[in-house]
């Protein structure tokens, strides 16, 4: 799918290829996050957040290898490295990652009203509301720091980069507060905070404020989503994979339709506007983790 993905030359043949990879990328998310619980499980010890640390600084290394390839190589040589980047990490995985245990004849089946568990559904849309709100911090903040300072133009990918580091050091740590405080203490904790974020932004204060405010951001959902993941593999009778397709599942009805929501606000109102929505949303999710979300070990 990356290969057919990178050399399609037509439009149509692009706008196939984009779900197909969707589609596998997606399968690949969901198989580490459930590989990633389940190792979990097996130590007995908290890493899933380190997990997703590490995730997040491959996409930083490959964006900036990305970028220097497309600049400095032929095509086919930046597409022809990643294919076999992917293919030595598939290898890598299949020799040092033990396969799942094979379930017996009999067992006990997962019940099937696990897919609709409504905290499975309340933790998918927590987790896609996170998700979004990082998808705005990234895309909209070179343009909130461009208008807050048209000066500083030069600097307006401070943000970005702020929030990136921020979250990337606050997932790397997490694991540590995790076996301290239980993902949904945290999980709330983490969401006021990012709401703290998205008020400084909309509060137009400046050029310093809205980079801290984005660093914010970047603190502040660093621990949702894989403290999310690790809640929805957790859940009593309810496999690990199943719990963490459907939060992903339900997790889109949150993010997917977050770009058009910013961009359909920017417009009618302001962008500050767009940032006070993303607030009232994380304010929103903050009292669903409280109200829904029951504390680790209550019941279902």
């Amino acid at each position: 799918a990356l290969a057919w993905l990178l050399f399609v030359d037509r439009p149509l043949a692009l706008f196939i290829a984009l779900p197909v990879y969707g589609f596998f990328a997606g399968a690949v998310d969901l198989t580490m996050n459930a590989v990633g619980a389940r190792i979990e499980r097996r130590l007995g010890r908290p890493i899933l957040a380190r997990l997703h640390g590490c995730a997040s600084a491959g996409v930083a290394v490959g964006a900036v290898l990305g970028g220097v390839l497309a600049a400095s190589a032929a095509f086919w040589t930046a597409g022809a490295i990643a294919i076999v980047a992917v293919v030595l990490a598939a290898a890598l995985i299949g020799a040092s990652i033990p396969a799942d245990p094979v379930v017996a004849a009999g067992a006990p089946t997962v019940e099937r009203r696990g897919l609709l568990s409504r905290i499975l559904v309340v933790i998918g849309l927590v987790i896609g509301v996170s998700i979004a709100c990082e998808s705005a911090a990234m895309t909209w903040s070179a343009l909130v720091l461009e208008r807050e300072a048209p000066q500083w133009a030069a600097l307006a990918g401070l943000g970005a980069a702020f929030f990136a580091a921020c979250q990337a050091a606050l997932r790397f740590n997490a694991d540590w507060l995790r076996a301290r405080v239980d993902d949904r203490r945290l999980i709330v904790v983490s969401l006021a905070v990012a709401a703290v974020g998205f008020v400084i932004v909309a509060a137009h204060a400046g050029f310093a404020a809205s980079v801290l405010g984005f660093a914010i951001i970047g603190f502040g959902t660093g621990a949702v989503v894989p403290c999310g993941f690790a809640l929805a593999a957790s859940r009593p009778g309810v496999s690990a994979a199943v719990g963490l397709s459907t939060a992903a599942f339900f997790g889109s009805f949150a993010r997917l339709p977050a770009p058009l929501v910013v961009g359909a606000v920017a417009d009618a109102v302001s962008l500050s506007g767009a940032f006070a929505l993303f607030a009232g949303l994380l304010a929103l999710a903050v009292t669903a983790t409280l109200v829904l979300i029951p504390a680790q070990g209550a019941g279902r």
